[in-house]
């Protein structure tokens, strides 16, 4: 994410845990890039944004966690 941000793409991070958000906000400061940051579950990202709203969608380390039943909802939304 960060490094997308270093090489001039808009970024908006998602995440759950708002610790993590913060620890990721400190990084970006760190680097003085600019990342969109929202809390929220990646379950139900259509209450956060609007369709089509992004050009890609990355989930490194997320699709692998999720449940079998959680992996068609977060499919279907991106």
């Amino acid at each position: 994410m960060i490094m997308l941000a270093m090489n001039g793409c808009d970024v908006t991070g998602i995440d759950l845990v708002k610790d993590t958000i913060s620890y990721a906000k400190a990084k970006t400061l760190e680097r003085h890039v600019e990342v969109n940051f929202v809390a929220g579950n990646v379950l139900k990202m259509y209450r956060l944004f609007m369709e089509g709203e992004f050009d890609i969608v990355i989930g490194p380390g997320l699709f692998h966690v999720m449940t079998d039943e959680e992996r068609p909802v977060f499919a279907r939304q991106v």
